[in-house]
């Protein structure tokens, strides 16, 4: 579901590419095109969605991803890699990137100088502060493990890293910021991170997973 390689063939329509162009692929490779949702940018609610595996194609075969030796894209949901970006460093852009990236816009989470709390470090973690730091944001990493110090904010230049697990850090930078994007996939409760937004702040959650919340703090 995060494929990169060359334009082998395009169709008569696909002006936007040429053979032998660098290209990706994210977890879509079809939809309608005219419902509402693809008309708001929106294909992943498409009732006719087809995702790049284990689904059926326009031909009713079965897509299989990045298994396919070869694979047939719509050409809205092909990408272009540009020629200075290496392919195996451009894959991780196409789920881990977009995961974060598309909350961070569609939400509003990307205006320069505020501040942003990237919870947890890992492959979705990472690039939300890469992302985060290209948008002119003050980004603090919120982890488990101090050990991930380091990393965050000598290699990735983030402003500042808390232990979620230490109680007085996490009062110390209560309602300080105005963005939270929580990429967290275990069992954790919600609610500390909450108190760390600002009054009309906003928290992203971008992990399937259940959290810890009383029903009163989102009234």
């Amino acid at each position: 579901h995060e494929i990169v390689g060359v334009v082998t063939e395009t169709g008569s329509d696909a002006k936007e590419f040429k053979v032998e162009d660098k290209v990706g692929v994210g977890c879509l490779v079809g939809a309608c095109q005219t419902c509402e949702y693809c008309k708001q940018s929106l294909e992943n609610l498409c009732s006719k969605m087809i995702m790049t595996f284990n689904s059926t194609d326009t031909d009713g075969t079965m897509t299989y991803g990045g298994y396919s030796d070869k694979i047939v894209v719509h050409k809205r949901f092909v990408y272009r890699i540009p020629e200075n970006l290496p392919l195996d460093a451009s894959a991780p852009l196409l789920c881990a990137g977009t995961t974060v990236y598309s909350p961070m816009k569609y939400y509003g989470l990307t205006e320069p100088g505020r501040h942003l709390g990237v919870v947890g470090l890992g492959g979705l973690g990472h690039v939300a502060v890469k992302f985060a730091k290209a948008f002119g944001l003050k980004v603090a990493v919120i982890s488990t493990s101090p050990s991930k110090e380091r990393e965050a904010i000598e290699r990735l230049k983030a402003d500042k890293f808390l232990v979620s697990r230490d109680s007085e850090q996490m009062q110390v930078a209560m309602g300080t910021m105005d963005y939270i994007l929580d990429t967290v996939s275990a069992y954790h409760e919600l609610l500390p991170l909450i108190n760390l937004l600002k009054p009309n702040g906003k928290l992203s959650q971008r992990s399937r997973c259940n959290f810890l919340l009383c029903h009163y703090y989102l009234v």
